[in-house]
């Protein structure tokens, strides 16, 4: 009986181990555990994408009417500076402050997010709460504030 008992667990924890390692080696699937380190983005949220503006597809596009810059920074960052003419929508807070943007949002022909620099996921994280939330149109500029302020263009405060 003690063998037999000590067979089911071995194969049982092979089962389990098997099916862990299939299910995060083998791209989307259903996640049961969640190995990406804290503050970069999950595979699901990888697999959503959305295209990317440059610098001077930003500049270009925050003269042009109809455009909005979204700044998914917390407001202390916006508030010591921020790309002119954005708005502020921390991922943090959306669900408070999104009713405060949403008509900009809605009436915006293209919405540009960014936030800090290239290893900030913030701006990938709002641009998916956006699009779930209807928002289309949606482009990421991954340099954010960092690459901006390095290639000396303007800062509103």
């Amino acid at each position: 009986m003690k063998r037999f008992l000590l067979e089911i667990s071995v194969i049982l924890v092979l089962a389990v181990a098997a099916g862990l390692t299939r299910n995060y080696l083998v791209g989307p699937s259903l996640t049961m555990f969640d190995f990406s380190p804290p503050g970069e983005l999950t595979r699901e949220e990888k697999a959503v994408q959305f295209p990317e503006a440059d610098l001077e597809m930003v500049r270009t596009m925050s003269q042009t009417p109809g455009t909005l810059l979204v700044d998914a920074r917390e407001p202390l960052l916006y508030e010591l500076g921020h790309i002119p003419g954005a708005v502020n929508l921390p991922i943090g807070h959306f669900e408070n402050r999104y009713p405060l943007v949403q008509k900009s949002l809605v009436g915006a022909s293209w919405i540009i997010t960014y936030c800090s620099d290239l290893t900030c996921p913030d701006s990938h994280r709002l641009a998916i709460r956006l699009r779930e939330a209807g928002i289309a149109n949606i482009l990421l500029y991954r340099g954010g504030m960092k690459e901006w302020q390095d290639k000396g263009q303007d800062v509103s405060k």
